[in-house]
Protein backbone atom coordinates (compact mmCIF):
# COMPACT_ATOMS: atom_id res chain seq x y z
CA UNK A 1 0.00 0.00 0.00
CA UNK A 2 2.88 2.43 -0.08
CA UNK A 3 3.15 2.44 -4.05
CA UNK A 4 2.81 5.86 -5.54
CA UNK A 5 -0.27 6.07 -7.30
CA UNK A 6 -2.18 4.84 -3.96
CA UNK A 7 -0.12 7.32 -2.17
CA UNK A 8 -1.21 10.16 -4.74
CA UNK A 9 -4.49 9.16 -4.71
CA UNK A 10 -4.74 9.46 -0.88
CA UNK A 11 -2.95 13.23 -0.97
CA UNK A 12 -5.43 14.15 -3.57
CA UNK A 13 -8.49 12.99 -1.33
CA UNK A 14 -6.90 14.35 1.82
CA UNK A 15 -5.72 18.09 -0.16
CA UNK A 16 -9.48 18.57 -1.46
CA UNK A 17 -10.95 17.52 1.72
CA UNK A 18 -9.20 20.62 3.74
CA UNK A 19 -9.51 22.96 0.75
CA UNK A 20 -6.68 22.90 -1.33
CA UNK A 21 -6.57 22.09 -4.81
CA UNK A 22 -6.38 18.72 -6.42
CA UNK A 23 -3.18 20.23 -8.36
CA UNK A 24 -1.25 20.62 -5.19
CA UNK A 25 -0.69 17.22 -4.84
CA UNK A 26 2.14 16.47 -6.93
CA UNK A 27 1.96 13.50 -9.75
CA UNK A 28 3.91 10.66 -9.10
CA UNK A 29 3.92 8.27 -11.86
CA UNK A 30 0.19 6.76 -11.19
CA UNK A 31 -0.74 6.81 -15.20
CA UNK A 32 2.22 4.55 -15.61
CA UNK A 33 0.99 2.09 -13.09
CA UNK A 34 -2.52 2.08 -14.51
CA UNK A 35 -1.10 1.55 -17.83
CA UNK A 36 1.14 -1.52 -17.04
CA UNK A 37 -2.05 -2.82 -15.27
CA UNK A 38 -4.33 -2.93 -18.05
CA UNK A 39 -1.77 -4.42 -20.11
CA UNK A 40 -0.99 -7.59 -17.73
CA UNK A 41 -3.13 -10.32 -19.60
CA UNK A 42 -6.04 -11.64 -17.75
CA UNK A 43 -4.96 -13.83 -14.47
CA UNK A 44 -1.51 -12.32 -13.72
CA UNK A 45 -2.95 -9.85 -11.11
CA UNK A 46 -1.46 -10.63 -7.78
CA UNK A 47 -4.02 -9.86 -5.04
CA UNK A 48 -1.51 -7.72 -3.70
CA UNK A 49 -1.58 -5.47 -6.94
CA UNK A 50 -5.11 -6.11 -7.09
CA UNK A 51 -5.39 -4.22 -4.05
CA UNK A 52 -3.37 -1.41 -5.23
CA UNK A 53 -5.56 -1.17 -8.14
CA UNK A 54 -8.90 -1.17 -5.96
CA UNK A 55 -7.24 1.23 -3.37
CA UNK A 56 -6.45 3.48 -6.22
CA UNK A 57 -10.21 3.52 -8.22
CA UNK A 58 -11.71 3.99 -4.78
CA UNK A 59 -10.07 7.29 -3.49
CA UNK A 60 -10.21 8.77 -7.13
CA UNK A 61 -14.10 7.92 -6.96
CA UNK A 62 -14.08 9.55 -3.23
CA UNK A 63 -11.78 12.61 -5.17
CA UNK A 64 -14.81 13.10 -7.51
CA UNK A 65 -17.62 12.99 -4.63
CA UNK A 66 -16.08 15.14 -2.40
CA UNK A 67 -14.56 17.73 -5.05
CA UNK A 68 -17.63 18.31 -6.87
CA UNK A 69 -21.52 19.37 -5.74
CA UNK A 70 -24.17 16.44 -4.96
CA UNK A 71 -25.96 17.29 -8.02
CA UNK A 72 -23.10 16.09 -10.40
CA UNK A 73 -22.25 12.90 -8.54
CA UNK A 74 -22.47 9.94 -10.74
CA UNK A 75 -22.85 5.83 -10.45
CA UNK A 76 -19.47 4.45 -10.21
CA UNK A 77 -20.60 0.88 -12.12
CA UNK A 78 -22.09 0.03 -15.47
CA UNK A 79 -22.98 -3.69 -14.99
CA UNK A 80 -21.25 -6.88 -13.59
CA UNK A 81 -17.78 -6.75 -14.81
CA UNK A 82 -16.29 -5.05 -11.93
CA UNK A 83 -17.90 -6.90 -9.38
CA UNK A 84 -16.84 -10.66 -10.89
CA UNK A 85 -12.89 -8.55 -10.51
CA UNK A 86 -13.84 -7.90 -6.91
CA UNK A 87 -14.88 -11.67 -6.51
CA UNK A 88 -11.42 -12.94 -7.90
CA UNK A 89 -8.93 -12.29 -5.60
CA UNK A 90 -8.67 -14.19 -1.76
CA UNK A 91 -5.84 -12.66 1.33
CA UNK A 92 -4.17 -14.96 3.17
CA UNK A 93 -2.96 -11.85 4.89
CA UNK A 94 -5.85 -10.62 7.77
CA UNK A 95 -4.26 -7.22 7.11
CA UNK A 96 -4.77 -7.20 3.10
CA UNK A 97 -8.13 -8.83 3.19
CA UNK A 98 -9.62 -5.91 5.74
CA UNK A 99 -8.08 -3.25 3.62
CA UNK A 100 -9.39 -4.82 0.90
CA UNK A 101 -13.37 -4.97 2.35
CA UNK A 102 -13.23 -1.34 3.56
CA UNK A 103 -12.27 -0.19 -0.40
CA UNK A 104 -15.69 -2.53 -1.35
CA UNK A 105 -17.24 -0.96 1.58
CA UNK A 106 -16.39 2.58 0.64
CA UNK A 107 -17.37 2.38 -2.97
CA UNK A 108 -20.33 0.56 -2.17
CA UNK A 109 -21.87 3.62 0.06
CA UNK A 110 -20.74 5.97 -2.42
CA UNK A 111 -22.99 4.40 -5.11
CA UNK A 112 -25.56 4.38 -2.39
CA UNK A 113 -25.03 8.14 -1.90
CA UNK A 114 -25.86 8.45 -5.21
CA UNK A 115 -29.05 6.53 -4.93
CA UNK A 116 -30.57 8.07 -2.35
CA UNK A 117 -29.60 12.06 -4.16
CA UNK A 118 -31.54 10.60 -6.86
CA UNK A 119 -34.09 8.41 -5.65
CA UNK A 120 -33.04 5.17 -7.44
CA UNK A 121 -32.97 1.51 -6.23
CA UNK A 122 -29.15 0.22 -6.20
CA UNK A 123 -30.11 -3.13 -7.49
CA UNK A 124 -26.87 -3.40 -9.39
CA UNK A 125 -24.69 -3.46 -5.75
CA UNK A 126 -26.74 -5.99 -3.66
CA UNK A 127 -24.48 -8.54 -4.88
CA UNK A 128 -21.53 -6.49 -3.46
CA UNK A 129 -23.32 -5.69 -0.44
CA UNK A 130 -23.96 -9.23 0.14
CA UNK A 131 -20.04 -10.00 -0.30
CA UNK A 132 -18.69 -7.93 1.89
CA UNK A 133 -21.52 -8.72 4.73
CA UNK A 134 -20.86 -12.57 4.64
CA UNK A 135 -16.40 -11.54 4.66
CA UNK A 136 -17.17 -9.55 7.70
CA UNK A 137 -19.13 -11.51 9.41
CA UNK A 138 -15.85 -14.31 9.13
CA UNK A 139 -13.74 -12.54 11.07
CA UNK A 140 -16.06 -11.66 13.80
CA UNK A 141 -15.88 -12.15 17.06
CA UNK A 142 -17.89 -12.01 20.45
CA UNK A 143 -15.21 -10.40 21.90
CA UNK A 144 -13.82 -8.41 18.90
CA UNK A 145 -15.95 -5.25 19.84
CA UNK A 146 -14.59 -3.18 16.51
CA UNK A 147 -14.54 -5.86 14.40
CA UNK A 148 -18.33 -5.99 16.30
CA UNK A 149 -19.20 -2.73 15.50
CA UNK A 150 -17.96 -2.77 11.88
CA UNK A 151 -20.09 -5.87 11.18
CA UNK A 152 -23.62 -4.12 12.70
CA UNK A 153 -22.88 -1.27 10.57
CA UNK A 154 -22.50 -3.19 7.43
CA UNK A 155 -25.26 -5.41 7.76
CA UNK A 156 -27.29 -1.79 8.43
CA UNK A 157 -25.96 -1.09 5.18
CA UNK A 158 -27.49 -3.51 3.49
CA UNK A 159 -30.37 -3.42 4.65
CA UNK A 160 -30.63 0.26 3.42
CA UNK A 161 -29.92 -1.20 0.35
CA UNK A 162 -32.78 -3.47 0.37
CA UNK A 163 -35.22 -1.02 1.21
CA UNK A 164 -34.12 1.09 -1.34
CA UNK A 165 -34.50 -1.41 -4.10
CA UNK A 166 -38.14 -2.06 -2.94
CA UNK A 167 -38.69 1.73 -2.71
CA UNK A 168 -37.48 3.81 -5.53
CA UNK A 169 -37.56 3.04 -9.35
CA UNK A 170 -35.09 0.55 -11.38
CA UNK A 171 -32.65 2.98 -13.61
CA UNK A 172 -33.46 2.74 -17.15
CA UNK A 173 -30.43 0.88 -18.27
CA UNK A 174 -31.25 -2.09 -15.82
CA UNK A 175 -32.77 -5.00 -16.96
CA UNK A 176 -34.56 -5.82 -13.53
CA UNK A 177 -38.22 -5.72 -14.76
CA UNK A 178 -39.56 -5.13 -11.27
CA UNK A 179 -42.87 -2.95 -9.99
CA UNK A 180 -42.46 0.60 -10.03
CA UNK A 181 -42.82 2.03 -6.19
CA UNK A 182 -46.52 2.88 -5.58
CA UNK A 183 -47.72 -0.07 -8.05
CA UNK A 184 -49.17 -2.80 -5.61
CA UNK A 185 -46.85 -6.40 -5.49
CA UNK A 186 -47.92 -9.06 -3.41
CA UNK A 187 -43.95 -9.80 -3.55
CA UNK A 188 -43.29 -6.66 -2.19
CA UNK A 189 -45.50 -6.54 0.30
CA UNK A 190 -43.99 -9.70 2.29
CA UNK A 191 -40.29 -8.20 1.39
CA UNK A 192 -41.23 -5.13 2.79
CA UNK A 193 -42.65 -6.96 6.22
CA UNK A 194 -39.65 -9.02 6.49
CA UNK A 195 -37.48 -6.25 5.93
CA UNK A 196 -39.19 -4.13 8.63
CA UNK A 197 -38.86 -7.10 11.09
CA UNK A 198 -35.19 -7.02 10.06
CA UNK A 199 -34.24 -3.58 10.98
CA UNK A 200 -36.08 -3.77 13.99
CA UNK A 201 -33.99 -7.15 14.95
CA UNK A 202 -30.86 -4.88 13.97
CA UNK A 203 -32.29 -1.73 16.47
CA UNK A 204 -32.96 -4.10 19.39
CA UNK A 205 -29.57 -6.15 19.03
CA UNK A 206 -26.79 -3.19 18.13
CA UNK A 207 -23.82 -3.19 20.18
CA UNK A 208 -24.00 -0.34 23.27
CA UNK A 209 -21.60 2.07 20.99
CA UNK A 210 -24.09 2.15 18.22
CA UNK A 211 -26.87 2.99 21.08
CA UNK A 212 -27.68 6.74 21.86
CA UNK A 213 -26.09 7.90 25.15
CA UNK A 214 -28.57 10.59 25.12
CA UNK A 215 -32.23 11.14 23.68
CA UNK A 216 -34.92 13.31 24.50
CA UNK A 217 -38.48 14.23 22.56
CA UNK A 218 -39.56 17.77 22.56
CA UNK A 219 -42.58 19.45 22.23
CA UNK A 220 -43.90 19.84 18.33
CA UNK A 221 -41.80 22.06 16.43
CA UNK A 222 -38.45 21.10 17.98
CA UNK A 223 -36.32 17.73 16.70
CA UNK A 224 -35.02 15.27 19.02
CA UNK A 225 -31.89 15.56 20.66
CA UNK A 226 -30.55 12.15 19.83
CA UNK A 227 -26.62 12.18 20.91
CA UNK A 228 -24.13 9.10 20.07
CA UNK A 229 -20.11 8.94 21.51
CA UNK A 230 -19.09 7.88 17.94
CA UNK A 231 -19.38 8.55 14.57
CA UNK A 232 -20.16 5.01 13.83
CA UNK A 233 -23.22 5.37 16.05
CA UNK A 234 -24.18 8.86 14.24
CA UNK A 235 -23.73 6.96 10.99
CA UNK A 236 -25.18 3.82 11.25
CA UNK A 237 -28.18 4.94 13.30
CA UNK A 238 -28.72 7.80 10.26
CA UNK A 239 -28.87 4.86 7.76
CA UNK A 240 -31.08 2.94 9.95
CA UNK A 241 -33.86 5.58 10.44
CA UNK A 242 -33.51 6.35 6.60
CA UNK A 243 -34.26 2.64 5.79
CA UNK A 244 -37.50 2.74 8.16
CA UNK A 245 -38.79 6.16 6.60
CA UNK A 246 -38.41 4.85 3.08
CA UNK A 247 -39.90 1.42 3.42
CA UNK A 248 -43.08 3.03 5.88
CA UNK A 249 -43.42 5.62 3.15
CA UNK A 250 -43.71 2.90 0.84
CA UNK A 251 -46.26 1.45 3.02
CA UNK A 252 -48.59 4.59 2.80
CA UNK A 253 -47.94 5.31 -0.52
CA UNK A 254 -48.68 1.54 -1.89
CA UNK A 255 -51.80 0.60 -0.86
CA UNK A 256 -54.78 1.41 2.35
CA UNK A 257 -55.46 -2.17 3.02
CA UNK A 258 -53.10 -5.29 3.09
CA UNK A 259 -53.30 -8.69 1.07
CA UNK A 260 -56.55 -10.04 3.06
CA UNK A 261 -58.44 -6.95 2.23
CA UNK A 262 -58.06 -5.45 5.91
CA UNK A 263 -57.05 -1.52 6.10
CA UNK A 264 -53.93 -0.72 7.54
CA UNK A 265 -53.66 1.58 10.71
CA UNK A 266 -50.33 3.13 11.76
CA UNK A 267 -49.67 1.81 15.74
CA UNK A 268 -47.85 4.75 17.26
CA UNK A 269 -45.26 7.26 16.18
CA UNK A 270 -42.47 5.01 15.34
CA UNK A 271 -44.64 3.75 12.62
CA UNK A 272 -44.75 6.79 10.97
CA UNK A 273 -42.42 7.99 8.01
CA UNK A 274 -42.24 11.46 9.27
CA UNK A 275 -40.90 10.13 12.51
CA UNK A 276 -38.09 8.60 11.46
CA UNK A 277 -37.49 11.15 9.54
CA UNK A 278 -37.32 13.55 12.75
CA UNK A 279 -34.75 11.55 14.26
CA UNK A 280 -32.16 11.66 10.96
CA UNK A 281 -32.91 15.54 11.19
CA UNK A 282 -31.86 15.32 15.32
CA UNK A 283 -29.21 13.12 14.81
CA UNK A 284 -27.72 15.09 12.29
CA UNK A 285 -28.14 18.35 13.86
CA UNK A 286 -26.38 17.23 16.94
CA UNK A 287 -23.54 15.71 15.72
CA UNK A 288 -21.63 19.08 15.50
CA UNK A 289 -20.95 18.84 11.93
CA UNK A 290 -18.88 21.08 11.30
CA UNK A 291 -16.46 18.87 13.92
CA UNK A 292 -17.35 15.38 13.55
CA UNK A 293 -15.61 13.43 11.10
CA UNK A 294 -18.40 10.95 10.63
CA UNK A 295 -20.02 12.83 7.57
CA UNK A 296 -19.95 11.46 4.27
CA UNK A 297 -21.89 11.74 1.18
CA UNK A 298 -23.79 9.23 2.33
CA UNK A 299 -24.84 11.09 5.48
CA UNK A 300 -25.22 14.18 3.75
CA UNK A 301 -27.91 12.25 0.89
CA UNK A 302 -29.90 10.58 4.18
CA UNK A 303 -30.31 14.18 5.79
CA UNK A 304 -31.09 15.61 2.80
CA UNK A 305 -33.89 13.31 1.62
CA UNK A 306 -34.88 13.91 5.34
CA UNK A 307 -35.65 17.16 4.94
CA UNK A 308 -38.13 17.45 1.98
CA UNK A 309 -41.26 16.86 4.24
CA UNK A 310 -40.42 19.69 6.69
CA UNK A 311 -43.00 22.67 7.07
CA UNK A 312 -42.29 23.90 10.26
CA UNK A 313 -39.88 27.61 10.00
CA UNK A 314 -38.18 26.76 13.07
CA UNK A 315 -36.88 23.42 11.95
CA UNK A 316 -36.40 24.57 8.96
CA UNK A 317 -33.97 27.29 10.37
CA UNK A 318 -32.27 24.45 11.75
CA UNK A 319 -31.67 22.40 9.39
CA UNK A 320 -30.31 25.59 7.03
CA UNK A 321 -27.96 26.12 9.98
CA UNK A 322 -26.34 21.99 9.92
CA UNK A 323 -26.11 22.48 6.67
CA UNK A 324 -23.93 25.39 6.32
CA UNK A 325 -21.87 24.52 8.98
CA UNK A 326 -20.92 21.30 6.87
CA UNK A 327 -20.43 23.99 3.85
CA UNK A 328 -18.00 25.67 6.10
CA UNK A 329 -16.76 22.17 6.95
CA UNK A 330 -15.62 22.12 3.45
CA UNK A 331 -18.32 20.45 1.56
CA UNK A 332 -19.66 21.31 -1.77
CA UNK A 333 -23.38 21.52 -0.79
CA UNK A 334 -24.17 25.27 -1.90
CA UNK A 335 -26.97 24.22 -4.17
CA UNK A 336 -28.21 22.10 -1.47
CA UNK A 337 -29.11 25.41 0.01
CA UNK A 338 -30.02 27.28 -2.15
CA UNK A 339 -32.45 24.64 -3.19
CA UNK A 340 -33.99 24.54 0.03
CA UNK A 341 -34.43 28.69 0.17
CA UNK A 342 -36.46 28.90 -2.51
CA UNK A 343 -38.72 26.07 -1.69
CA UNK A 344 -39.48 26.91 1.82
CA UNK A 345 -39.32 31.15 0.46
CA UNK A 346 -36.57 32.06 3.08
CA UNK A 347 -34.18 34.97 2.37
CA UNK A 348 -30.71 33.80 1.36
Amino acid sequence: MDSPCVLEALLQVSAVASGYPVETVTRRGAGMFHLQAMSNPPGVDSPSSALRMIACFVLARTLLFVDVIPDSWERTFQGTGAFLYFRRFTFADTVERRVWLSFLTLVTRLEVAYCLMNQLAPNWISGLAHQIQEQSEISNTRDNIPQRILDTSIRCLRLLIDAMNISFTVPEASDDATAPPGEFDPSHFNQRNELMDRLDAWQRSRPPDLKPLIEVDHPKGNFPTIIFTSGAGISANIIYHTAMALLLRNKQDSTSTDEHGEALEMVGPQESPDWHAQRVCGIAINSEPEHARCWDPIMIAAFWLATQGLNLRSQQDQVLVCLSQLKAAGWHIDILINKLHEKWGHAN
